[in-house]
Formats: structure tokens, C-alpha cells, sequence
């Protein structure tokens, strides 16, 4: 029973351990890629990640929800992409409705809960990329933890379990001087 508490608690700090390596890494590259390369949305290994902020997408994606953008992807009539409306300053997460083939070609998105075409038809150099996946509702925990109160909260927590685990560790498994 010992070595099975033991192996627990090893196996517990680390995946803690590994938790926070994993959000140190996160945040500085972050960082760095929105101070030092200008982007907004930083890519990991060809991927990116939004939190979606409107219904406009309803009821395929909803807001709050995590969506997992691919920046390598091709996309075409029917895929749901994400691009940057400098005009306004926001990433848009629409469908692609239609293919403007011309001396450039352009997109004309629409987002699922509206009834007619977006106003601007879309370059490619407007899209960051095409949405592969989305996590439903994990947005708005993902929006707070990355807020330097939620990082901050996210940290004491597993601070506080590494204690905790330390502590239950130590009434349950006696030292052996003790027993002696």
C-alpha cells in the first residue's frame, strides 16, 4: 500500500509539474510572438487558438466556445475560417459561402446565425485559417486564466495541490526514523 501511495503521489507531482512547465511555455511564447512578430493570435506547431466572442456562428459554434484553427489549411465553399477585419480590428470566425474567382481571388463568409453575406469579401491574406475543432464552453475559462488574475489563481491552485498531496503523502506514509 505504501509503494502504491508513493507512485501516486510521484505520478501526481509531476502532471503538476507538467502543468505549469506547459503554461510558463505557453505564456512566454505568446509573449513573444505578439510583442516581437506582431501576432495576435500566436501558432503552435501550425495551429492556433480563439475563443469565440458573438453567436454569429450559432448554432454550429457557440461564444465561449475554444475553436482550434488550422494556419496551414486549404479551405474552400463550406469551411468555417477565421480572418482579421482591420477596419474594425477583430478577428471574424465566418463560413466560406462562396468563391470569387478573379485576377485574386476573395471569399464572400456568412456566419451560421445570420440570414445574409458578410458586407466584405475576404482575401487570403485576411485569413489566419481554417476552424478543424472547437471545445464547447472551455472559452471562457481559457479567456480568464489568461488574464494575469486568473494565471495568478491557476498557479495558487496548483500550488495548493502539491501541498496538499506533500501533506497527505506525510500522514499517510510515516517516516521510518518514526518507526524505529
Amino acid at each position: 500500500m505504501n509503494k502504491v501511495l508513493k507512485i501516486v503521489g510521484i505520478v501526481f507531482k509531476a502532471i503538476l509539474v507538467a502543468l505549469v512547465a506547459l503554461l510558463l511555455v505557453y505564456d512566454v511564447s505568446a509573449i513573444v510572438q505578439k510583442y516581437v512578430y506582431k501576432r495576435d493570435l500566436p501558432v503552435f506547431f501550425g495551429y492556433t487558438f480563439a475563443v469565440v466572442s458573438s453567436y454569429s456562428m450559432s448554432p454550429t459554434i457557440q461564444k465561449n466556445d475554444l475553436i482550434i484553427i488550422d494556419t496551414d489549411a486549404e479551405y474552400g465553399e463550406g469551411d468555417v475560417v477565421t480572418y482579421y477585419e482591420s477596419s474594425s480590428g477583430d478577428y471574424i470566425t465566418h463560413r466560406i459561402i462562396a468563391v470569387n474567382d478573379g485576377e485574386t481571388v476573395t471569399y464572400t463568409t456568412k456566419g451560421d446565425n445570420s440570414d445574409s453575406a458578410d458586407l466584405n469579401a475576404v482575401t487570403d491574406g485576411m485569413i489566419v485559417g481554417k476552424v478543424v475543432a472547437w471545445i464547447g464552453g472551455v472559452g471562457a475559462f481559457i479567456s480568464f486564466i489568461q488574464q494575469p488574475i486568473g494565471m495568478v489563481l491557476a498557479l495558487a491552485i496548483i500550488a495548493l495541490a502539491w501541498i496538499l498531496c506533500h501533506l497527505v503523502y506525510k500522514l499517510l506514509l510515516p517516516d521510518k526514523k518514526d518507526e524505529e
